[in-house]
């Protein structure tokens, strides 16, 4: 075989891998449990352990591996600490975890740049397209797919129409949704500098459509923030502008605002709930057994919130609707605060080689993932992490080398030039 059939297999084992990543637990054979991207995920590392040396894993990668490592190390601590909240499947989906960082950490060394772009967008477009068509069947047929909470025959579900697609919930996948197609559009503005086609279009279309089919108000909110955070970014003064018709507009619907505000969070709806969630959350760091430096382990979040007494509403809700939240009460705080400051800083790299679009996305990250019921094992959200990643390390990376070889070829001209005279 030659090295261009090498090069074409492993790109097509790459492709087929992030589809895997990003349809989850819906594909599997025989039985859930074995999942394709289980299976493919153990397949890619046991080869790429055993020809480690033939693939290997860029440095600035390697260390965002080591975040996740640190992250099931903490997690196996913290299930010591609370052996009753011990959950085995959880247990065995953060060994996924980490398994699938590693794999993309060397799928994205091997590649160049270049091929991993394309085939980045190629993957997400086929993955988006099904899912639209997924969601059309079951917004149609009102039939959903197995893995859907609303094809649960125990439970009498009345708006059959929302859209789950690859999902349990419709707030999982408009999230997944808007992060991919941001996704999308940050390659091409910041890294290609193309415009969006007709298609592009259309994708926007139908998400704006079934965020208010499925009524996913945050993933609005995060749709509209996102363009508002890169118009601050790139052009100051809107911001200004914007306080000043904000600020009018409040004055002239002042009592309207505040009833809508009032009502919106006392009513014993989701808004409250998510309220109320975020509260026992922050309590969480001041009780006993504090979340300061461990957590409650694996499935941590959801055994705290189904097991504390508390006279809030919760209206029977388990799942944190909250990723840091999550993460507090998973592994404790301390390490979130370790997450928190590697998001600053992609951010922060991001900012200064201004791509405005991608640092307007790590800016929205934890936003956005309060639409979603839990994040921990929400596939396709770790690898929007991931690309956002490797495309600020990466241009950082291209960019220090351009450097150096700038102050090479200064000092050699100097020499040369000193020599001749």
């Amino acid at each position: 075989m030659t090295i261009d059939n090498n090069r074409t297999l492993f790109k097509f084992l790459f492709e087929v891998y992030c589809l895997s990543l990003l349809i989850g637990q819906t594909l599997y054979y025989i039985s859930p449990q074995l999942q394709f991207l289980r299976l493919f995920s153990v397949l890619f590392f046991v080869f790429f352990i055993l020809y480690f040396n033939r693939f290997g894993v860029k440095k600035y990668l390697f260390y965002f591996f080591l975040l996740f490592f640190l992250y099931l190390t903490l997690i196996l601590l913290s299930s010591t600490r609370n052996i009753s909240f011990f959950n085995i499947n959880a247990l065995i989906n953060c060994f996924m975890l980490l398994l699938i960082v590693f794999n993309l950490s060397v799928f994205f060394t091997k590649l160049e740049k270049g091929c991993v772009t394309k085939s980045l967008l190629k993957v997400i477009y086929i993955y988006l397209i099904l899912c639209n068509l997924v969601a059309f069947w079951e917004i149609l047929t009102q039939n959903h797919l197995p893995v859907s909470k609303f094809s649960d025959p125990d439970h009498n579900y009345i708006l059959l129409y929302i859209p789950t697609t690859f999902f349990t919930n419709e707030n999982d996948y408009m999230c997944v949704y808007l992060l991919l197609f941001l996704l999308v559009f940050s390659i091409k503005k910041d890294f290609l500098s193309e415009r969006l086609n007709f298609f592009d279009f259309i994708l926007l279309l139908l998400l704006t459509v079934q965020t208010f089919i499925t009524g996913a108000r945050i993933v609005q909110l995060c749709l509209i923030l996102f363009f508002f955070i890169h118009f601050i970014q790139t052009k100051p003064k809107f911001l200004f502008f914007s306080i000043g018709v904000c600020f009018i507009f409040y004055l002239l619907y002042f009592d309207l605002i505040n009833n809508t505000l009032t009502s919106s969070f006392s009513n014993h709806g989701s808004n409250e709930i998510r309220k109320n969630l975020y509260i026992l959350a922050l309590k969480s760091l001041f009780t006993f057994k504090s979340t300061i430096l461990l957590g409650y382990g694996t499935d941590g979040a959801f055994n705290y919130y189904r097991n504390i007494k508390t006279e809030l509403f919760l209206g029977g809700i388990e799942a944190p609707h909250n990723y840091l939240f999550e993460i507090i009460l998973n592994v404790g705080f301390i390490y979130s605060l370790v997450f928190i400051c590697a998001i600053f800083y992609i951010f922060l790299v991001l900012r200064n080689k201004k791509y405005y679009y991608f640092s307007s996305i790590v800016l929205l990250y934890f936003v956005i993932l309060c639409a979603s019921a839990s994040s921990t094992f929400l596939w396709p959200q770790h690898i929007v992490l991931f690309v956002v990643f490797y495309y600020a390390r990466s241009c950082n990376s291209v960019d220090k080398l351009k450097q150096k070889e700038k102050k090479k070829n200064y000092f050699l001209n100097t020499v040369f030039k000193y020599r001749g005279n």
